[in-house]
């Protein structure tokens, strides 16, 4: 399962000293216009191994005597040009510069800046590579030379294609795509919000082969590289440990792809960027169930539990037939008994076969499928009502059950910018907080992603003076989950997720959070008959909530919320109060 590490990676901005010696008192600077030059680290190149462009915008900064607020400058071939002219002041007055690139507008005096998640022309790969650049004192009457660094890191992946197949795409996945610039205090950028995906564009390498390269923010995280064929197969390769993503690096990452197997190897290199420690990708072993209730089309991916067993839940009609396989492919699968065959099973304990027969279940249900691959077996447990108020399998059609005065639901307001959620509901008892949710499959505007994230926020002490100020326009949330949807069945129906704890300062938008290790703490199941709804289980057990408290849910898509509920026109969370039973 992928997870969110929320990091802030700070960049250290070399100031580019001028010099400082008296001018002649005939050279009068005052009332001279101020003149830019520029350059990208000793190397003269951007992020596309190119000088700037003519048209190329970048912000610039200014105090003193002539003041800049994010005023744009437009680079002619041969120096920056300010939107309207900037001049010099008196004699030996000094000025200081503070520039990026590129420009964007502040939004509500806040530089916030987007990778693009789609890097594949050359207009939109240089437009992600986010770079600084700052003269200190500067006298009056001197060119200011604006040396830019490099604020972002950037991958090169090579590819050895040994498949009888060609290369469609090159993805980096498990990746935040935007931050912060604080230009007015600690000159630093802060990385933050979802992981998502970027799409890699071609390159021509100085060899004369080709490769593709994306541009990431800084971050520390568990990336991962997905290659995509013509045919529609996929390969990926997922880091082994954190990565440290640091400003101005380059990452080479080279990849050797054959019918057989994956190899990776991802080192760095000084070409104009600086230098950083080797890594390691490797190749993961995911399990999955597959069946006949989606043509055989659609895997559930099995989540490993920390016992080491191979985990999910799975909502079956009678007749239903399925089998075990490893990484979404039918070369490594198990089943029960002789090929060809269908063995109707209950609870309990049965050896594998591989590349054996169908398995149908003896009842209607949600069953608790566990596969231990060492011992090639696998368990089966039918849930029950009494297990727990609501199965876990995407369907409220046993909401009916619950008690209706502590059923808390939501509806989509008409004309809602975030519909991607029509409605949803939830229930909390004394151990588990309970949320069933219908989505627009179609308008979620999944693009080449598998998956998409979807988060569930908690006012744990149902106090607006405290917690983060949220998208709900008010302050107080204190916890939230993340985990994903998966397009087109792939996903997990147990789901190792992400909780986090909001450690920023009370009442204020500070992304700032603190990851809690709790494997297990939810357990989730798409809806696989109608792709439309999902259902999720929370464990409160490790949340400090009392009698009451507030929830609400969101879809996001490229970083941007797609779907919200409660939705904003309604205002507020949704208040849940727990059912403890007559």
């Amino acid at each position: 399962m992928i997870k969110r590490l929320l990091i802030l990676a700070a960049l250290s901005l070399g100031a580019v000293l001028a010099g400082c010696s008296v001018l002649p008192e005939d050279s009068a600077p005052e009332g001279r216009e101020i003149r830019f030059t520029a350059t990208v680290g000793t190397f003269q190149v951007k992020a596309t191994d190119t000088a700037f462009e003519t048209g190329d915008a970048v912000g610039l900064f200014a105090d003193g005597y002539s003041s800049a607020y994010n005023t744009p400058m437009t680079w002619n071939g041969q120096r920056f040009l300010p939107e309207e002219p900037l001049f010099w002041g008196p004699a030996n007055n000094t000025q200081s510069f503070l520039a990026y690139y590129p420009y964007v507008e502040l939004s509500n005096s806040r530089l916030l800046f987007f990778v693009n998640s789609d890097q594949t022309t050359h207009e939109l790969f240089t437009a992600s590579d986010f770079m600084t650049a700052s003269s200190e004192n500067v006298v009056a009457g001197s060119d200011v030379t604006l040396q830019f660094t490099h604020s972002f890191s950037k991958l090169v992946i090579s590819i050895n294609n040994m498949l009888e197949d060609e290369i469609a795409d090159v993805y980096v996945s498990n990746v935040m795509g935007m931050g912060e610039f604080d230009y007015s205090r600690s000159r630093e950028f802060y990385t933050f919000g979802m992981f998502g995906t970027i799409k890699a564009g071609k390159v021509a390498l100085a060899d004369g082969s080709v490769a593709w390269a994306a541009i990431v923010p800084p971050q520390s995280g568990n990336p991962a590289i997905l290659v995509t064929t013509v045919s529609g197969r996929q390969y990926e390769c997922t880091a082994e440990g954190s990565v440290d993503f640091l400003p101005g690096n380059r990452y080479n990452v080279k990849i050797d792809l054959s019918p057989d197997m994956v190899s990776t190897d991802f080192t760095s290199e000084v070409t104009g960027w600086t230098d950083n420690k080797d890594l390691m990708f490797g190749i993961p072993e995911t399990w999955s169930v597959i069946g006949s209730w989606s043509g055989w089309a659609a895997d559930l991916i099995m989540a490993k539990s920390p016992v080491g067993l191979y985990e999910t839940y799975v909502p079956l009609e009678m007749g239903d037939e399925f089998k075990l396989r490893k990484n979404q492919d039918w070369t490594v699968n198990y089943g029960i008994g002789d090929p060809g065959t269908v063995v109707m099973v209950g609870e309990g304990e049965y050896p594998l076969t591989r590349n054996g027969g169908n398995i149908t279940m003896c009842e209607a249900g949600t069953w608790l499928v566990q596969f231990d691959a060492a011992a090639e077996t696998v368990t089966f447990r039918k849930e029950s009502y009494e297990a727990w108020p609501a199965s876990v399998d995407g369907d409220d059609s046993d909401w009916c059950d619950l008690d209706p005065n502590y059923v808390f639901s939501a509806t989509c307001s008409n004309g809602s910018q975030y519909g991607a959620i029509s409605m949803m509901k939830a229930f909390a008892n004394n151990d588990y907080l309970y949320i069933y949710f219908e989505y627009d499959y179609d308008s979620i505007g999944w693009g080449q992603d598998e998956y998409v994230p979807f988060h569930i926020f908690i006012d744990a002490d149902n106090d607006t003076n405290t917690g983060w100020w949220n998208m709900w326009q008010e302050p107080g949330i204190d916890y939230f989950l993340e985990s994903f949807l998966f397009y087109e069945g792939y996903g997990a129906n147990y789901h190792d997720a992400g909780l986090y704890k909001f450690t920023g300062e009370d009442c204020s938008g500070e992304w700032a959070w603190t990851e809690f290790d709790m494997s297990g703490i939810s357990v989730g199941a798409i809806n696989q008959r109608t792709m439309s709804s999902y259902e999720v289980r929370m464990s409160l057990a490790s949340l400090p909530v009392g009698d009451s408290f507030r929830i609400g849910i969101d879809i996001e898509q490229e970083w941007t919320t797609v779907g919200l509920l409660p939705s904003e026109a309604n205002g507020g969370l949704l208040e849940v109060r727990r059912y403890y039973g007559d």
